[in-house]
């Protein structure tokens, strides 16, 4: 069904962001499902469009959608902020394929039939060139990804959002453009700047081990 919103949030700023926390000790799943609670009811108060926790390993990455200010998950599910051993960091969001303006228009032809996370390493050595491409490619801005596509990073770790069947958009909104900064990042070798993953670590079996999908293990049900 199409996504929906209350007349009264058509107007308010969307606002993205991603965190990280790593987990010091395991947790019971009625942990998350509390902090799902805390999402829902956030949720119904006109404070999130949606949310999106996954996990790997002991490190949790979590997206969600603000409405006229950013929304942290500190302090949402104390059970959960107890079990990691330092507050959640907010991850540094800078790759995109779209810029929200108001909520309504942000859920225009919204309607994912799955909401996915991915991570992918980046060594010391490949940062700088791979940040250098990809900001380069965001400011010409006519790369074509899904519109809810987010990609942040935190020491070396890049972190996903995105929605399936994805909506391709570019952010000048000119379909089909050819992007001269997408000839030159294909030209500096993308697989070379990633640390591999190994099968065992489920590594996408088509992305030369490069990034691991993530399981949504709470969020919100929209």
């Amino acid at each position: 069904m199409p996504c929906t919103l209350p007349a009264s949030l058509a107007d308010a700023a969307v606002c993205r962001g991603s965190f990280h926390a790593v987990l010091g000790r395991e947790v019971e799943d009625t942990v998350f499902a509390g902090f799902s609670a805390a999402l829902q009811k956030a949720q119904a108060e006109g404070r999130i469009l949606t949310a999106s926790l996954f996990r790997y390993e002991n490190h949790l990455f979590f997206y969600a959608e603000g409405l006229n200010r950013p929304f942290t998950p500190q302090g949402l599910c104390p059970a959960l902020d107890a079990a990691a051993p330092r507050p959640w960091a907010a991850m540094q969001p800078y790759f995109y394929h779209d810029v929200p303006t108001t909520a309504a228009d942000w859920q225009q032809g919204r309607c994912p039939q799955r909401r996915r996370g991915r991570i992918a390493l980046l060594p010391p050595d490949s940062w700088c060139s791979y940040m250098e491409h990809h900001l380069r490619i965001v400011t010409e801005g006519l790369v074509e990804g899904d519109r809810w596509h987010l990609i942040c990073v935190q020491e070396g770790v890049l972190f996903s959002y995105l929605e399936e069947p994805r909506t391709n958009v570019n952010i000048r909104h000119q379909p089909g453009a050819h992007s001269p900064e997408l000839d030159a990042w294909i030209a500096a070798d993308p697989e070379s700047h990633f640390a591999r993953f190994t099968p065992e670590q489920k590594a996408h079996p088509d992305s030369g081990h490069n990034f691991v999908f993530l399981p949504r293990i709470a969020g919100t049900e929209d």
